[in-house]
């Protein structure tokens, strides 16, 4: 379905997210997990040194413009016009994407995609895992940038484990705050959300790992403390043989717009005011640093580099990797 105001509820300050749509039960339980109708699972790959880095399509969720805090339609169409695309009429495709590293020594999930049911368009992590050739028996760690339903809905289903394997990576102040009383104070629109993160998460429970802010989450991958869309947000910087790549989960939503309007928010940023403040400070290094990044929402396959302008910034995409 379409987000928007009408199935959306914007709450202030921290309690900014709330349920895009009305959770069934039996999306808590899914039947299949795979593809589901409208998704298109897809994947490609390049290397980080001596790492071999997989990104998979679940597919793309459609956002209305009213859902862009701060959203100007002459600026976007504008924005999207100097793109050579489409005046935004009533909705935008969000990408879904999720990642795995393969050091040689281990496999490294980062993000699990969407659950089954979540949107039309979405639901292909799984189906793409395949697709790549990645049996999820190998992957031994699962990295969360966060515990949105769209990043760990390929965790579990019919409360097993679909990485039986793997250990959960989460950032404390991010499993605390949607664990604890905080979460529960939250309004009525937000439980669904707050239900799938304790359900999903519920079959690792005996294999979970928290850290703190900026630490080093295993060897050559340190956690990226980026608070704001949700309490504990992190990114996760990989560093490999003198080579470097920064995973920033949900720093940028639509980047066909947010690029050029870097102050532009979203609605499911639950602390808008420190969301702006670390976008800022995470732009202004990439841009500076010249590091690769990529991300749960860029254009796939989402690899490329962050450049200064006058008035923002623009996203370069990689060159393809053709030696994989």
């Amino acid at each position: 379905m379409n987000i928007n105001r009408r199935n959306f509820l914007g709450m202030g300050g921290t309690a900014a997210l709330a349920a895009p749509f009305i959770v069934r039960p039996n999306l808590l339980s899914a039947h299949e997990v795979g593809l589901d109708a409208g998704a298109i699972p897809s994947y490609a790959k390049r290397r980080v040194g001596s790492a071999e880095i997989t990104v998979l399509l679940d597919g793309t969720i459609d956002v209305g413009q009213d859902l862009i805090v701060g959203f100007d339609q002459d600026k976007a169409n504008k924005t999207l016009k100097q793109q050579h695309l489409p005046a935004f009429e009533s909705t935008r495709p969000l990408p879904v994407l999720g990642h795995v590293i393969d050091t040689g020594e281990r496999k490294i999930a980062i993000d699990t995609g969407t659950l089954p049911g979540f949107s039309p368009k979405t639901g292909g992590y799984h189906a793409a895992l395949k697709q790549a050739g990645i049996d999820v028996t190998e992957i031994d760690t699962v990295l969360l940038t966060h515990l949105h339903p769209d990043h760990i809905g390929g965790l579990s289903a019919d409360k097993k484990r679909l990485f039986p394997n793997a250990e959960i990576v989460v950032n404390s102040t991010e499993w605390d705050f949607w664990h604890g009383s905080a979460a529960d104070g939250l309004p009525s629109q937000v439980q669904p959300f707050v239900q799938i993160a304790r359900d999903l998460t519920e079959p690792y429970k005996d294999r979970l790992r928290t850290f703190d802010n900026d630490a080093e989450v295993l060897p050559g991958i340190q956690a990226k403390f980026m608070p704001g869309h949700t309490p504990g947000h992190v990114g996760f910087h990989l560093h490999d043989a003198g080579e470097d790549l920064l995973f920033w989960g949900d720093l940028i939503h639509l980047p066909r717009l947010q690029f050029n309007n870097p102050e532009w928010l979203i609605a499911f940023d639950m602390d808008p005011a420190q969301t702006a403040k670390t976008r800022a400070r995470m732009l202004d290094m990439a841009a500076a640093d010249r590091v690769p990044v990529t991300g749960a929402h860029l254009e796939f396959p989402g690899f490329g580099y962050v450049d200064q302008t006058a008035n923002g910034y623009d996203f370069v995409p990689a060159a393809y990797d053709y030696s994989l």
